[in-house]
């Protein structure tokens, strides 16, 4: 994805969050889990794990890192499932 299409998908994502206070248009982060949960009925770990993704559309973070964090969060998400009983 080039720097042109990155631009337009976090705007994009701005105007859906109803928020672009952050450089160029970027959602803030409480904007931005509020969009994922009530419009797209995430819930809040699968928002925080797209949360992610956009500050990686951002190049706030290295590409390594952000593959790091999903990992970690996705089995965090796992374990906190599993102890709940949805492991069936």
């Amino acid at each position: 994805m080039n720097k042109q299409h990155r631009k337009q998908l976090s705007k994009l994502l701005g105007d859906f969050a109803g928020c672009g206070l952050q450089d160029n248009g970027h959602p803030c982060n409480s904007c931005f889990h509020t969009w994922a949960m009530t419009e797209l009925g995430l819930n809040e770990d699968v928002a925080h794990m797209l949360w992610i993704v956009e500050l990686s559309l951002r190049k706030n973070y290295k590409q390594e890192d952000i593959l790091k964090a999903n990992i970690d969060n996705f089995k965090e998400w796992v374990k906190k499932y599993e102890s709940e009983g949805y492991n069936d």
